[in-house]
């Protein structure tokens, strides 16, 4: 006689041991490469869009090194730096994956050969859209100037929020340099430094140098030499912007300058001096040195002539000038340049 099983939580009979893993199930899955260089592509695509946008949204370099400019946590160099290892990295990869797959490529690309004969006018318009977008840029046609024009606005922006830089890159300025260009000593450079809490070792640190310091902005560094020492001659021409350098003017009245927008150079520039350029423009060849210096261009001695440093730097003379003339609008003498007869006449060499 059969007893039925009465309790619905009791099974009617005993479990089964579940079947043994079989040896190939418990083998770990292989690693894969092809899904491994398919993910790290996508991965590091993403991060190039995120990257460029960053860079596309930032200042100019001079706005950027000058004020420590960041954005999400970055400055511009680490957004470059980021945007040139992905790239690297996104070209190495796609050079992996192409060879993980060359047989795959080879059959696609024959399929889609054939295929884009048959499709005449999708493969004219494919290679008409990539030949416009290497083209259009260059040319300056709709709507790719539109998006140079963007770019350039937004770096606007940046730069009216910002105190611009005295000259382009200047926390590359040594502190002998700063010194020099507002009339003062090291000394009194340095120990209006000292007195802000940094530490300054000798001539050669640069304005970015004190300022890594601290973690300040290499304009921080520079206001505060000019809260200290206000009335000192020099802050016009250091300081001087396109629009009117803020702070005290600089030793030179202004008056003589006659720096309009139609100013040319003499005929022959080449032989002119350092030494005979600063005498022409009411400068001491140390200024000169220092505006030259500002641009990377070393020069050992103010009897180097122009034409000697502009085949050392590739510009042409009379760029060299114009170099001098903006970072010191405001000097006497470029008037009588702009009237002067001859590079080298006018200046008495």
């Amino acid at each position: 006689m059969t007893i039925a099983n009465t309790n619905p939580r009791l099974p009617d009979s005993p479990p089964t041991n579940p079947p043994a893993a079989s040896p190939a199930s418990r083998t770990r899955r292989r690693f894969s490469w092809r899904g491994f260089t398919s993910l790290l592509l996508s991965c590091t695509f993403l991060a190039m869009c995120f990257s460029g946008a960053m860079l596309f949204l930032s200042p100019r370099g001079r706005v950027a090194n000058w004020t420590e400019w960041s954005l999400v946590g970055l400055g511009k160099h680490d957004w470059s730096a980021v945007h040139m290892s992905n790239s690297l990295l996104f070209v190495s990869v796609a050079a992996l994956h192409l060879a993980l797959n060359w047989s795959v490529f080879l059959r696609y690309l024959k399929s889609k050969t054939v295929a884009g004969v048959n499709l005449k006018r999708e493969l004219a318009l494919a290679v008409a859209v990539a030949v416009a977008c290497v083209v259009g840029p260059i040319a300056g046609v709709p709507p790719f100037r539109e998006l140079v024009v963007l770019n350039e606005r937004i770096k606007d922006y940046w730069e009216r929020q910002s105190e611009p830089a005295p000259v382009p890159h200047a926390e590359e300025l040594q502190l002998s340099e700063l010194a020099t260009s507002v009339n003062l000593t090291y000394e009194q450079l340095a120990d209006a430094l000292r007195e802000e809490g940094y530490e300054v070792v000798g001539t050669q640190q640069t304005i970015g140098d004190l300022a890594r310091q601290r973690n300040l902005a290499p304009s921080d560094v520079f206001e505060v030499v000019r809260q200290r020492y206000p009335e000192s001659h020099g802050w016009g021409r250091v300081g001087a912007q396109a629009g009117g350098g803020k702070g005290p003017p600089g030793r030179g009245p202004g008056s003589g300058s006659g720096q309009g927008k139609a100013w040319s150079m003499p005929g022959d520039l080449s032989e002119l001096t350092i030494a005979a350029l600063a005498r022409g423009v009411n400068l001491t060849p140390e200024e000169v040195l220092v505006a030259l210096t500002a641009c990377g261009w070393t020069v050992d001695s103010p009897e180097v002539t122009l034409g000697e440093l502009s085949e050392r730097v590739q510009v042409s003379p009379s760029e060299i000038v114009q170099q001098v003339r903006r970072m010191f609008p405001d000097t006497r003498g470029w008037g009588r340049l702009l009237g002067g007869g001859g590079g080298k006449g006018g200046f008495g060499r």
